[in-house]
């Protein structure tokens, strides 16, 4: 495919332009994109640090405020008396077995809700929502105070309570979330979900045996908790969401999804296998292609109990996270801008540069081209206005050529035009010359070779006063001379043929051909010839064979220069095979095959060259007879064969084998030239 100079400019400045412009915007966005996952992965593992640290500040001071609510005068001494009382097994199964049907005023109900440590925890539950429900055991496990009825009443069967108690020795204890059907909501519902926390109370400092007399077990409302994160917590970026996390990938019971400050009750993202082992391992930081739909951008923190305490349950995690491309859409919006204002750019600077180069470039060489093409139809006076022609510019009225690289260009080609213009009046006068040689050496050859063959004739027909000579031994002689005048007729007939390049170069004679008769008309002037050899000319033509148009006279050259060959160059007795047949295109093809030793194959390249011979070595042959074996010419005739075979817009191609060598020719229907004479016109010339 042929691209223009306008295209490749265009190529150009788009490669100049757009390219860097590509390559520099994916640069910026991804930098920028980079910088983004950067502050926004950093500022998410910040918040959720900031929101677990948070909750573990809440239950740092929630276990404070409950210690010292447990250290308030007489909840030690109250404790202990009821230690004194012995355990009794049927007493706590009879208690148990009731305990359902209980009201607040019946016994043993009414001394746990009303006791002093009792209220003192009913009024602390009053200032302080939070407080789902407060019981108190003793060291056995019974319970000896409470904010409201339990849901049993003996505790020491309960995990919680044993692993507080933790043998005698106590440990602060903080349960995961789960629903309590006692405890009392903030919003005043029986039934809450609750995190426990649950502090050992001792014996007083002084004593030597310090040692647990009793279980304190706080419900804090797991609501107040989200509460807390959401009130703290206002969000930064578009579609960021908060939720606290179980290890084993469940959200925490009653935790909402905080978004942007906001909480609701929405569905929480699957967090797979392999990225919960990740934030199990590291406890703390982001992820910024984490495997969860909608949530790519991931940052998680632990978060972490207070003091020694123990937690049963799970670990919980904090989790901040939004979508990777929400997150960089800002950038996206910065990208498409820096590549709409760059674009806009670009093609202002693109259409200067295109005017520049149009004016500059692209019409000085399409003038140049214009100027190439006026040379090649033959107008020798076109000239381009280069720059320095004062003459040529205000005729033209406008300037296209500079001062510069094309304007030397233009320079160069009106030399090079002068050049041609004076080159081409010498050729004519040349040519005149030529013509005028042709048309007197036509004459003057052919007027003594005709009236030498035509005098020797009439004496060798026993004609005029050296008729006699003819019938003794002059006979001989006289046949030579008949025979090499008219070989020389033939050769100065080639000759002219060739020269007189005006009339048999550029016009055909054209009418109906038919192949066959023409055929028979060849084969009988070559009879003599073929006798005195001993050959024999077998000629064979196809049933199909066309009448094509073409000049047959020209035809009949072809044909008998073809055949002449092959009589010399063929053995004595041998047989002479003339094909024709007709092509596929409505043309005629004809083969002409020899017995001869075959062409050398140095001498195949110009073997239709005019004047070619072969090896020099038989120069002594050029001229030794008519059609004698291995008799050559002067290399006019197979040049005349091309020259005609191509005037009528054919081909011809030869194969040559030490067996022998074939000529084939494929002439069309009709010439393809336009500029033929009328039926019936002769060619001028010779």
């Amino acid at each position: 495919m042929r691209i223009g100079i306008q295209a490749k400019l265009v190529g150009t400045l788009f490669i100049a332009g757009f390219v860097p412009l590509a390559m520099s915007l994916g640069t910026i966005v991804f930098t920028l994109t980079r910088v983004r996952t950067q502050s926004v992965g950093q500022a998410f593992r910040a918040t959720a640090q900031q929101e677990a640290s948070l909750l573990s500040a809440l239950l740092f001071e929630e276990v404070q405020a409950l210690h010292t609510l447990s250290r308030l005068p007489g909840t030690r001494e109250f404790l202990e008396a009821a230690d004194r009382t012995p355990i009794d097994r049927d007493q706590i199964a009879s208690i148990e077995a009731k305990w359902p049907e209980l009201r607040r005023e019946d016994s043993p109900l009414s001394q746990i809700l009303n006791n002093p440590l009792a209220l003192r925890w009913q009024a602390a539950q009053t200032q302080q929502a939070r407080l789902a429900e407060v019981m108190v055991t003793d060291a056995h496990g019974r319970l000896i105070a409470a904010t409201n009825k339990t849901s049993d009443y003996f505790q020491a069967d309960e995990d919680w309570w044993q692993a507080s108690y933790a043998g005698g020795a106590g440990k602060l204890l903080i349960q995961d979330v789960s629903f309590d059907e006692s405890a009392i909501s903030g919003r005043g519902t029986i039934g809450a979900l609750v995190a426990n926390i649950c502090i050992p109370l001792y014996s007083a400092p002084e004593e030597p045996a310090r040692k647990v007399v009793g279980i304190l077990k706080a419900s804090l409302d797991a609501a107040w908790l989200v509460d807390q994160m959401a009130s703290m917590y206002g969000g930064g970026y578009a579609g960021d969401t908060m939720w606290l996390l179980h290890e084993n990938g469940s959200p925490v019971p009653g935790s909402l999804r905080i978004h942007r400050g906001q909480a609701s009750n929405g569905d929480f993202p699957v967090i797979p296998r392999e990225t919960l082992s990740a934030i199990r391992s590291r406890k703390f930081g982001w992820m910024e292609d984490a495997p969860v739909v909608g949530h790519q951008l991931l940052a998680f923190a632990a978060v972490r109990l207070p003091g020694d305490a123990i937690q049963r349950g799970a670990q919980w995690y904090v989790i901040v996270a939004t979508d990777r491309a929400e997150a960089l859409a800002p950038i996206r919006r910065v990208g498409w801008f820096v590549f709409i204002a760059g674009a806009v750019v670009i093609l202002l600077c693109f259409a200067g540069g295109w005017l520049v180069a149009r004016n500059e470039i692209i019409r000085p060489l399409l003038m140049l081209r214009r100027g190439a093409l006026e040379l090649e139809r033959g107008n020798i006076d076109f000239r381009l206005v280069a720059p320095g022609d004062a003459a040529r510019a205000g005729a033209a009225g406008t300037r296209v050529f500079r001062n510069d690289e094309i304007g030397g260009l233009a320079r160069g080609f009106n030399r090079m035009a002068d050049e041609m213009r004076d080159q081409l009046q010498r050729l004519e006068h040349a040519d005149r010359i030529k013509h005028q040689f042709i048309d007197v050496a036509s004459h003057e050859l052919r007027t003594p070779v005709t009236y030498i063959v035509g005098a020797t004739q009439l004496i060798q027909r026993g004609t005029g006063p050296l008729g006699a000579c003819a019938q003794g031994p002059c006979g001989p002689v006289l046949a030579k001379i008949i025979s090499k005048g008219q070989r020389l007729g033939r050769i100065v007939e080639n000759m002219m043929k060739l020269l007189q390049e005006d009339n048999y170069g550029s016009m055909l004679n054209v009418s109906p051909v038919n192949l066959a008769a023409l055929t028979d008309a060849v084969q009988g002037e070559l009879e003599p010839f073929l006798k005195e050899r001993g050959q024999k000319l077998s000629v064979s033509v196809a049933p199909d064979t066309p009448t094509i148009r073409a000049d047959e006279e020209k035809v009949r050259d072809i044909l008998m220069n073809l055949l002449s060959n092959a009589v010399r160059f063929s053995p004595d007795d041998s047989t002479i095979e003339l094909m024709i047949a007709g092509t596929e295109t409505g043309g005629a093809e004809f083969s002409v095959r020899d017995r001869g030793s075959g062409i050398p194959a140095a001498d195949l390249p110009v073997l239709f060259e005019p004047f070619a011979v072969a090896a020099a070595s038989d120069s002594e042959r050029h001229m030794s007879g008519e059609y004698e074996h291995g008799s050559r010419g002067i290399g006019l005739g197979l040049s005349v064969v091309k020259r005609f075979v191509e005037l009528h817009g054919g081909s011809v191609r030869v194969e040559s084998s030490p067996q022998g060598t074939t000529f084939r020719v494929i002439l069309p229907a009709a010439p393809a030239r336009t500029d033929e004479p009328a039926e019936g016109a002769k060619p001028g010339g010779a």
